[in-house]
Protein backbone atom coordinates (compact mmCIF):
# COMPACT_ATOMS: atom_id res chain seq x y z
CA UNK A 1 0.00 0.00 0.00
CA UNK A 2 1.54 3.88 -0.66
CA UNK A 3 1.60 6.15 1.92
CA UNK A 4 -1.22 8.38 0.26
CA UNK A 5 -3.49 5.19 0.10
CA UNK A 6 -2.46 4.75 3.54
CA UNK A 7 -3.26 7.98 4.56
CA UNK A 8 -6.33 8.08 2.62
CA UNK A 9 -7.14 5.33 4.32
CA UNK A 10 -6.75 6.58 8.28
CA UNK A 11 -8.60 9.65 7.13
CA UNK A 12 -11.81 7.02 6.14
CA UNK A 13 -11.05 5.21 9.55
CA UNK A 14 -11.80 8.61 11.38
CA UNK A 15 -14.69 9.84 8.94
CA UNK A 16 -16.63 6.10 10.25
CA UNK A 17 -15.62 6.88 14.01
CA UNK A 18 -16.80 10.53 13.95
CA UNK A 19 -19.93 9.40 11.36
CA UNK A 20 -20.74 6.96 13.84
CA UNK A 21 -20.32 9.02 16.80
CA UNK A 22 -22.77 11.38 14.85
CA UNK A 23 -25.39 8.92 14.30
CA UNK A 24 -25.34 7.81 17.61
CA UNK A 25 -25.72 11.36 19.08
CA UNK A 26 -28.57 11.75 16.56
CA UNK A 27 -30.48 8.96 17.62
CA UNK A 28 -30.53 10.35 21.21
CA UNK A 29 -30.89 13.92 19.83
CA UNK A 30 -34.31 12.35 17.90
CA UNK A 31 -35.01 10.24 21.60
CA UNK A 32 -34.61 13.01 23.62
CA UNK A 33 -36.55 15.29 21.88
CA UNK A 34 -39.81 12.54 20.73
CA UNK A 35 -39.46 12.27 25.04
CA UNK A 36 -39.74 15.61 25.34
CA UNK A 37 -42.52 16.24 23.67
CA UNK A 38 -44.31 13.35 24.98
CA UNK A 39 -43.77 14.18 28.38
CA UNK A 40 -42.99 18.32 28.57
CA UNK A 41 -47.16 18.95 29.38
CA UNK A 42 -46.76 16.19 31.79
CA UNK A 43 -44.38 17.84 33.77
CA UNK A 44 -46.95 21.16 34.15
CA UNK A 45 -47.77 20.33 37.47
CA UNK A 46 -44.98 18.48 38.94
CA UNK A 47 -42.55 20.09 41.49
CA UNK A 48 -39.33 19.19 42.40
CA UNK A 49 -37.83 20.49 45.70
CA UNK A 50 -40.73 22.93 45.54
CA UNK A 51 -39.42 24.01 42.22
CA UNK A 52 -42.13 23.59 38.98
CA UNK A 53 -40.24 21.97 36.42
CA UNK A 54 -41.92 22.79 33.65
CA UNK A 55 -41.01 26.46 34.88
CA UNK A 56 -37.14 25.12 35.12
CA UNK A 57 -37.22 24.05 31.42
CA UNK A 58 -38.72 26.60 30.01
CA UNK A 59 -36.29 29.06 31.88
CA UNK A 60 -33.17 27.98 30.27
CA UNK A 61 -30.91 30.10 28.36
CA UNK A 62 -31.08 33.73 28.11
CA UNK A 63 -34.47 34.72 27.66
CA UNK A 64 -37.85 33.08 29.57
CA UNK A 65 -39.52 31.14 26.90
CA UNK A 66 -43.48 30.10 26.07
CA UNK A 67 -44.48 26.32 26.18
CA UNK A 68 -45.22 27.12 22.48
CA UNK A 69 -41.48 27.71 21.83
CA UNK A 70 -40.27 24.62 24.37
CA UNK A 71 -42.45 22.47 21.89
CA UNK A 72 -41.68 23.96 18.79
CA UNK A 73 -37.79 23.97 19.54
CA UNK A 74 -38.57 20.02 20.49
CA UNK A 75 -40.25 19.35 16.96
CA UNK A 76 -37.45 20.89 15.21
CA UNK A 77 -34.61 19.70 17.08
CA UNK A 78 -36.62 16.20 15.94
CA UNK A 79 -36.85 17.12 12.01
CA UNK A 80 -33.36 18.00 12.25
CA UNK A 81 -32.18 15.11 14.36
CA UNK A 82 -33.77 12.44 12.16
CA UNK A 83 -32.06 14.26 8.73
CA UNK A 84 -28.57 14.20 11.05
CA UNK A 85 -29.67 10.17 11.34
CA UNK A 86 -30.30 9.50 7.47
CA UNK A 87 -26.88 11.61 6.88
CA UNK A 88 -24.64 10.02 9.18
CA UNK A 89 -25.78 6.77 8.55
CA UNK A 90 -25.05 6.93 4.50
CA UNK A 91 -21.81 8.40 5.88
CA UNK A 92 -21.15 5.37 8.24
CA UNK A 93 -22.08 3.05 5.68
CA UNK A 94 -19.85 4.54 2.68
CA UNK A 95 -16.70 4.76 5.37
CA UNK A 96 -17.37 1.38 6.10
CA UNK A 97 -17.74 -0.30 2.32
CA UNK A 98 -14.46 2.00 1.58
CA UNK A 99 -12.43 0.38 4.56
CA UNK A 100 -13.57 -2.67 3.58
CA UNK A 101 -12.33 -2.33 0.07
CA UNK A 102 -9.38 -0.73 0.97
CA UNK A 103 -9.35 2.26 -1.74
CA UNK A 104 -12.13 4.91 -2.67
CA UNK A 105 -10.55 4.44 -6.29
CA UNK A 106 -13.41 2.02 -7.40
CA UNK A 107 -16.37 2.52 -9.71
CA UNK A 108 -18.10 1.07 -6.91
CA UNK A 109 -17.17 3.47 -4.46
CA UNK A 110 -17.13 6.23 -6.53
CA UNK A 111 -21.12 5.59 -7.38
CA UNK A 112 -21.62 5.56 -3.23
CA UNK A 113 -19.54 8.20 -2.93
CA UNK A 114 -21.86 10.21 -5.70
CA UNK A 115 -24.88 9.03 -4.05
CA UNK A 116 -23.37 10.60 -0.99
CA UNK A 117 -22.89 13.88 -2.33
CA UNK A 118 -26.75 13.58 -3.37
CA UNK A 119 -27.79 13.24 0.10
CA UNK A 120 -25.15 15.77 1.04
CA UNK A 121 -27.13 18.01 -0.58
CA UNK A 122 -30.52 17.21 -0.51
CA UNK A 123 -31.07 15.64 3.10
CA UNK A 124 -29.98 19.01 4.63
CA UNK A 125 -32.62 20.83 2.35
CA UNK A 126 -35.79 18.78 2.52
CA UNK A 127 -35.26 19.00 6.72
CA UNK A 128 -34.47 22.29 6.72
CA UNK A 129 -38.02 22.94 5.06
CA UNK A 130 -40.12 20.40 6.78
CA UNK A 131 -38.72 21.98 10.10
CA UNK A 132 -39.53 25.40 8.73
CA UNK A 133 -43.05 24.14 8.02
CA UNK A 134 -43.39 22.37 11.21
CA UNK A 135 -42.60 25.81 13.11
CA UNK A 136 -45.12 27.37 10.65
CA UNK A 137 -47.30 25.52 11.85
CA UNK A 138 -46.62 25.48 15.54
CA UNK A 139 -47.00 29.44 15.09
CA UNK A 140 -50.30 28.57 14.17
CA UNK A 141 -51.60 27.08 16.98
CA UNK A 142 -49.20 28.67 19.89
CA UNK A 143 -48.78 32.41 21.11
CA UNK A 144 -45.44 33.94 21.17
CA UNK A 145 -43.47 30.85 20.48
CA UNK A 146 -40.54 33.43 19.25
CA UNK A 147 -37.65 33.25 16.75
CA UNK A 148 -36.11 29.61 16.53
CA UNK A 149 -32.52 30.23 14.58
CA UNK A 150 -31.85 26.80 12.72
CA UNK A 151 -28.56 28.39 11.61
CA UNK A 152 -26.74 25.90 9.39
CA UNK A 153 -28.22 22.08 10.11
CA UNK A 154 -25.38 20.59 7.54
CA UNK A 155 -23.83 22.12 5.23
CA UNK A 156 -25.03 21.32 1.56
CA UNK A 157 -21.58 22.17 0.31
CA UNK A 158 -20.51 18.98 2.26
CA UNK A 159 -22.66 17.30 -0.44
CA UNK A 160 -21.10 19.25 -3.17
CA UNK A 161 -17.69 18.16 -2.60
CA UNK A 162 -18.85 14.57 -2.38
CA UNK A 163 -19.48 15.26 -5.56
CA UNK A 164 -16.93 16.55 -6.65
CA UNK A 165 -14.58 14.23 -4.96
CA UNK A 166 -17.03 10.97 -6.71
CA UNK A 167 -15.26 12.24 -9.66
CA UNK A 168 -11.83 11.96 -8.72
CA UNK A 169 -12.42 8.35 -7.56
CA UNK A 170 -14.06 7.08 -10.55
CA UNK A 171 -11.13 8.59 -12.54
CA UNK A 172 -8.97 6.71 -10.16
CA UNK A 173 -10.67 3.61 -10.27
CA UNK A 174 -10.46 4.37 -14.59
CA UNK A 175 -6.68 4.75 -14.55
CA UNK A 176 -6.74 1.45 -12.06
CA UNK A 177 -8.80 -0.70 -14.44
CA UNK A 178 -6.43 0.96 -17.31
CA UNK A 179 -3.62 -0.34 -15.68
CA UNK A 180 -4.63 -3.52 -14.84
CA UNK A 181 -5.55 -4.27 -18.59
CA UNK A 182 -1.88 -3.09 -19.41
CA UNK A 183 -0.13 -5.42 -17.61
Amino acid sequence: MSKTLNTIQIFAKIGKILSTIAFVFCIIGTAGCAIGLVCYGTFEGMMLGGIKISGVIADLGDMPMSDGTVYTAMLVGLICCIGGIVLSWKYVSYFKHELAVGTPFTFEGAKEMFSLGLYGVFVPIITITVADIAYAIMDIYFDNIGNLEMGDFASVGTGIVFLGVSFLCKYGAELSQKEEKEE
